[in-house]
């Protein structure tokens, strides 16, 4: 610890000789108690150390133990604030030494600054009227300004000073713990969020890569904070177009500020404005761009500020105080605002929030029953927008606004004065009364998507199966990316999370294969890993189109924020039951659960494991023993409540199982081990979870997992088997942790070889289903029972199908004229001209050579029968063009002629044997050419190596 100039930095800022001397000897208790104060400050700004100062109102109430490493023998919640206080402090001393700083001094003046704030502070006392102080974690400014604040700063803090991650993946995750989502302080917007996730790969990768910098700048790095900012400018004409002034001003400023508090804080463009504005008479920035001019002035504010807080003894640890106190103190929600007229503008921000996250969710956050009898639209023909529900979030748009309810504006008549508005800014109002019509929107994604049902056909190595990898990941994002390995690798990455399918048919591919059939299964295996009774039974179980219907249709949209634990592995997972989905007197077990927020073990008796003793597998041995004595080591009493107990952590998750086939629920453990006696004495142990995601219809095990799940009540999985990415995107897309959009997210099945199975057998009653028109949600939506199962199966309207067909294989003639009627056709034929550039690299006219081919299979064959360019494109040499025309093209040939070399020989243009084949002549059998008319027969061989010019024949 650098005690002399800690003491010099206190004594120049102007700190009384008091303070002075308490500051620096808890100083020096807290050095000697954690160890050097510059390291810790250099490795994480003090976070751990922080951590273990925790100590709230409520551990006073319950007398919790001491937390931290310091001997206190009087008040802790004081004494610890107090420590606290003094990190704060010498934070504020090192942040200032960093940046070249010297200490502030109080600048108070009785001017318009000074004025205005002291009218700050008494709004401030009236809605704060139990504030105590900054350094006090207590009271209504601590819960709704403090607690949340200081999360979200350690979470940004742990991404920043992981070195182990990507730039890209430290953005990422400082972004996410900013967001704004079910947490609306925080600084960033989710819409900004969601215009994001629209933009190329690569560019999301320099926004995220420039956030990382943001995070990891040292106080006082202007210029780094500065070139930051001219690349998040950058990007709006580059792929993103949300990146106006004030989304770079609010990005640049809050992450900068979350790390270097005494440099600056959250920062949201409308606030501040207005607060320029009272205090100087303008805004803080007015410039197109991010000025360093502008932001030293806003430090200059805020620093003042400070001040003037300090001196009455407000006890300021860092400006995000002062930011809070600015929210508090100019928050327009504490009465009724003032708002303008309302202008078109603000109705079609309403109406593009609305498209954007859909109507559900929009009527949701807006607090709007679903509409009845009124809709609007902004063009003729247009998608359609609850009328009430748009007027009153419009309100919110204009400048100094808030959303209304229908019984705050015009008076309480919200919708009839919803629809005067309206048509008085120029917008259709469209009626439902009386079964007028029906809204095109209601009960339907904001956003649909018409259901494809696509087939690709062509010859073989034209690229089919490639061009489905292109049409699927369109087809999820609305976007191609250019590059063929950036494609891939999204086209992997949706796979993986399970929005994109692949099955390749074949003569044997049936319809229980497909939709749903009857399968062998053993006996449900128990704690011991042996089955519970002996034998198999027949089961229905789904079929790839039935699993991937089932998944699509649980979609319920993106999600709208990112308040989700991190699916990668990183913690621990575990399965367990709660009682067996078809057994109704377990039913009790997980819906309580699901309502209480929590889970149950049954194991484990009446004992109350809670003592820290317990951490311990032969504490827990020994105390069920000495109630039950002949306990083995693995009696599940002992084993299940030590996985339950001991082995599982707070942030842990548990996968809900449903049978050995299948699951239900996923949660987060957000507690440690508690007793609670349960009915009858059983089910006694309890650990509270945020549930993340449930379903009535359980999904199978194997989108998630790639072992069989155990009927062991609780038990640890396999990180490495868990499908992580899916577990994520089934969790994200409609669990019970994150709004979403409320337009299901596409998802893509691909069936390749698709001519190549018994087509009406294969699909049975999904021949009709599959109909656009008949899709669930749709017009003329239709259900069916599956034969075994004896379920009500639709097929979701956002699951797409995509087919190829190989017209060598069969002609598309031949195709089930339902599934013909049923879907796009559309042909993929070789592309000579893009073999340009291998023909550049081999010294071969490949575009030519593919040309005269296909013209005279064609001319002997038939158009179906020609040949790829994809054959050529991975040649780099003209020994790979010769390999692949020995090994690939000429047995094509030999297939497609059944083995006529004669007509083989005319399609290279080799008919005597010359340059690709060797014709050796066959001397007819003595005896058989006796009067010399014998006909001619020959032995065609492949060469072994062809001549330079053997490809002049093509010509």
């Amino acid at each position: 610890m650098r005690e002399d100039d800690f003491k010099l930095w206190l004594t120049r800022a102007g700190y009384a000789e008091n303070t002075v001397n308490t500051q620096m000897a808890q100083a020096r208790r807290l050095d000697q108690a954690y160890g050097d104060l510059d390291e810790h400050f250099d490795r994480d700004k003090f976070t751990a150390i922080a951590a273990t100062l925790k100590y709230s109102a409520q551990d006073k109430r319950d007398q919790a133990a001491n937390p931290s490493k310091l001997p206190i023998d009087g008040d802790l919640y004081s004494n610890l604030a107090s420590y606290r206080a003094t990190l704060n402090f010498y934070q504020r001393y090192r942040d200032d030494d960093q940046a070249g700083r010297k200490p502030r001094t109080p600048k108070l003046g009785d001017d318009q600054f000074f004025s205005e704030v002291s009218r700050m502070m008494g709004v401030f006392k009236e809605r704060m009227p139990d504030f105590a102080g900054f350094a006090e974690e207590i009271g209504q400014f601590w819960e709704t300004e403090g607690s949340y604040k200081r999360d979200a700063r350690e979470s940004v803090i742990a991404a920043a000073t992981n070195f182990d991650q990507t730039e890209e993946e430290c953005g990422r995750a400082v972004y996410k713990a900013l967001v704004q989502g079910t947490q609306q302080g925080l600084p960033l917007s989710w819409r900004t969020q969601a215009e994001i996730s629209k933009a190329p790969a690569n560019i999301q990768t320099r926004f995220y890569e420039t956030v990382a910098r943001l995070a990891r700048l040292q106080a006082g790095d202007n210029q780094g904070l500065l070139e930051c900012a001219r690349e998040l400018e950058s990007l709006k004409a580059a792929g993103m177009p949300g990146m106006r002034r004030g989304e770079v001003l609010s990005i640049a400023i809050s992450v900068y500020g979350t790390i270097n508090v005494n440099d600056a804080c959250w920062f949201k463009v409308r606030t501040f404005d207005r607060l320029g504005k009272a205090l100087m008479g303008h805004k803080f920035f007015a410039s197109p761009q991010f000025e360093l001019a502008e932001f030293e002035k806003f430090q200059w504010a805020m620093n003042r500020i400070r001040d003037q807080l300090d001196d009455w003894n407000w006890r300021t640890g860092s400006l995000t105080d002062v930011q809070g106190f600015i929210w508090v103190a100019m928050a327009e929600n504490w009465e009724e605002p003032e708002v303008s007229d309302l202008t078109r503008e603000a109705v079609e921000e309403a109406m593009d929030e609305c498209e954007e996250i859909g109507v559900e969710a929009f009527l949701a956050q807006y607090r709007f029953g679903k509409p009845r009898d009124y809709w609007t639209r902004r063009e003729p023909e247009g998608f359609l927008f609850p009328a009430k529900a748009i007027v009153g979030a419009a309100y919110g748009f204009m400048p100094e606004g808030k959303p209304q309810s229908a019984k705050e504006f015009y008076g309480g008549y919200g919708e009839q004065a919803a629809n005067g508005i309206l048509q008085r800014l120029g917008f259709e109002i469209v009626s439902t009364k009386g079964g007028e019509m029906a809204p095109a929107t209601e009960g339907k994604p904001a956003i649909g998507t018409k259901p494809t049902n696509l087939i690709l056909y062509g010859p073989p190595g034209t690229g089919k199966t490639y061009a489905t990898a292109s049409e699927a990941v369109r087809l999820c994002d609305g976007t191609v990316p250019s590059d063929r390995e950036e494609l891939m690798l999204r086209y992997q990455e949706l796979s993986r999370k399970g929005r994109i399918g692949f099955v390749t048919f074949h003569q044997s591919f049936s319809y229980e294969d497909f939709v749903e059939g009857l399968r062998p299964q053993q006996a449900e295996t128990g704690d011991e890993g042996s089955p519970d009774t002996a034998g198999f039974s027949l089961v229905a179980r789904d079929g790839v189109f039935k699993e991937m219907a089932r998944v699509a249709g649980e979609n319920k949209g993106r999600a709208l924020s990112h308040d989700l634990p991190p699916f990668d592995g990183s913690r621990k997972i575990f399965k367990m039951s709660l009682g067996r989905s078809w057994a109704s007197e377990d039913d009790a077990i997980y819906q309580g659960a699901l309502e209480g927020g929590y889970v149950v073990l049954g194991w484990g008796g009446e004992v109350d494991w809670s003592d820290q003793r317990f951490d311990n597998w032969e504490a827990i041995k020994e105390r069920w023993r000495q109630d039950h004595p002949d306990a083995h080591g693995n009696d599940p009493n002992m084993s299940q409540i030590y996985t339950f107990r001991s082995n599982m952590e707070v942030g842990s998750l548990i996968v809900i199982s449903d049978g050995n086939m299948k699951f239900r629920a996923v949660a987060e453990v957000t507690s440690d081990y508690r007793f609670v006696p349960g009915p009858d004495g059983e089910y006694n142990h309890r650990r509270s979870v945020r549930w993340l995601w449930h379903t009535e219809d359980s999904l199978p095990r194997d989108r998630i997992y790639r072992k069989q799940l155990s009927q062991v009540s609780a038990y640890q999985m396999q990180g490495r088997q868990v499908i992580w990415d899916a577990l994520e995107q089934i969790v994200a897309s409609g669990g019970d942790a994150v709004a979403t959009s409320g337009e299901p997210e596409p998802y893509v099945l691909i069936i390749d070889e698709i001519n190549r199975a018994n087509i009406s057998k294969v699909f049975g009653e999904l021949i009709t289903l599959l109909e656009q028109d008949k899709r669930a949600g749709q017009p003329n939506a239709l259900s069916v029972k599956l034969p075994y199962s004896g379920e009500e199966f639709s097929v979701p309207a956002n699951l797409h199908v995509i087919g190829t067909m190989n017209t060598a294989d069969r002609s598309i003639a031949l195709l089930d004229t339902a599934l013909r009627r049923r879907f796009e056709f559309r042909e993929v034929m070789p592309e000579p001209d893009v073999l340009e550039d291998a023909a550049a690299l081999t010294g071969v006219d490949l575009p030519m050579v593919l040309r005269k081919l296909n013209e005279r299979i064609e001319y002997m064959f038939d158009r179906e029968h020609q040949i790829g360019h994809a054959y050529f494109m991975a040649c780099k040499s003209r020994a790979d063009v010769d390999a692949c025309m020995r090994v690939r093209i000429i047995p094509l040939l030999s297939e497609y002629f059944f083995d006529d070399w004669n007509k083989i020989a005319l399609v290279l243009g080799d008919r005597d044997g010359s340059r690709f084949l060797e014709r050796v002549e066959l001397k007819p059998p003595v005896g058989l050419d006796e009067d010399g008319e014998a006909p001619s027969r020959w032995r065609w061989n492949v060469r072994s190596a062809f001549p330079p010019d053997a490809y002049s024949g093509l010509s």
